[in-house]
């Protein structure tokens, strides 16, 4: 303590795990507060996002029951929870201080989003030779997350090691890369549906190999740097639903088609039932009036 009036100099250094030098500043309570008011604002938008997105998702999947929009709910609803776990807002709102079960929900809430992940590249429509064997691994990769999730919920929790996270997150990445390129084949191929998981997976994998990043102490997991990750899964998601917008307006493209094709054999087959019965109408006439008339 300085005597009054007088200033001290106080110097910090801190290092972090991945030997990155950091730097410190000092704040008020009420400077706190309201920096951390903000951050809560913007999380609660963040947050309701994925929500209204993953509640689309599940009403649109509980009506047509295609795969593909199982893997877009299944996609939301784990990158809600992981972002609960990572933002640690889900501390703060839902269970507390409660570590493991922090831990365990980031664990299960990745081997779903590896699923999802596997469902929505099943779902692309590409021509390629290399296309069976690629859904054969998305398959394998899918029924094995099962167990794994299993295994991150029965499992003692002091049995459970950091290497778990990295080896699910390494996954991840890898099956993200598979689909990215069979996104970047359909797209090619003139599929605007694939042209916007395109997108969306280029952004993923930038987001979780930045998380990679953290987690195997590559790079340091700053305030800016997490923003940026949140931004480009949000980007992604944006992606994502104007992926399945141009899936919709396919698909009215398609049921518009088909009406029509529809309309068009019932006017023909309508014209040529005229042109046929009309005689036979006039025979049977004719004849009727004869047997009148005899």
């Amino acid at each position: 303590m300085s005597a009054s009036g007088n200033t001290t100099q106080v110097f910090m250094r801190v290092t972090s795990q991945s030997g990155m030098e950091l730097p410190l500043t000092l704040s008020t309570m009420q400077k706190l507060a309201l920096q951390e008011q903000t951050k809560i604002a913007l999380f609660g938008g963040f947050f309701a996002f994925f929500i209204l997105c993953f509640c689309l998702c599940w009403i649109i999947y509980f009506f047509l029951r295609d795969k593909q929009f199982l893997g877009y709910t299944m996609f939301f609803g784990s990158s809600l929870i992981l972002f609960l776990c990572f933002t640690g807002m889900g501390k703060v709102w839902f269970w507390g201080e409660s570590a493991e079960l922090s831990n365990r929900l980031s664990y299960i809430s990745g081997a779903i989003m590896i699923i999802s992940f596997c469902l929505l590249g099943k779902s692309l429509n590409l021509v390629n030779r290399y296309r069976g064997r690629a859904l054969i691994v998305l398959r394998f990769i899918t029924y094995s997350m099962i167990p794994t999730a299993l295994y991150f919920i029965l499992l003692p929790f002091d049995q459970i090691s950091g290497s778990n996270l990295q080896t699910i997150m390494s996954l991840g990445l890898f099956v993200a890369i598979i689909v990215f390129i069979m996104a970047g084949i359909a797209a090619a191929q003139g599929s605007r549906v694939a042209l916007y998981l395109f997108c969306t997976w280029s952004l993923l994998i930038i987001a979780y190999v930045s998380m990679l990043g953290y987690k195997l102490n590559i790079v340091e997991k700053t305030e800016p740097a997490t923003l940026i990750a949140e931004l480009l899964v949000i980007s992604a998601a944006i992606m994502l639903l104007f992926a399945l917008a141009e899936f919709f307006r396919f698909k009215n493209q398609e049921f518009a088609l088909v009406r029509a094709e529809t309309k068009a054999k019932g006017d023909f087959l309508r014209n040529v039932s005229r042109e046929f019965l009309t005689p036979v109408h006039l025979i049977l006439a004719n004849s009727k009036r004869l047997l009148d008339a005899h």
